[in-house]
């Protein structure tokens, strides 16, 4: 899972992804909480409670972590 590469290696800033129908999607940990492992399962969780929305979830995480995700 790139988002835990992002969150457990410091001098990683930025993770940028290009999707095959061409979206952007960029996520930036910066000051917000670095975590473990434990995230992976609140992911899970949060992806069946949101019908496997990744994008609902990320921006869920992001926000309770104080990281920045976009997707354009």
């Amino acid at each position: 899972m790139k988002l835990l590469t992002a969150s457990q290696y410091p001098q990683i800033k930025t993770i940028v992804a290009t999707g095959h129908d061409g979206t952007v999607y960029s996520l930036s940990i910066e000051n917000g909480k670095r975590v473990d492992r434990s995230v992976e399962r609140e992911y899970n969780i949060y992806m069946k409670e949101s019908n496997c929305d990744s994008h609902l979830t990320m921006e869920f995480l992001s926000k309770k972590y104080g990281w920045r995700y976009t997707k354009t």
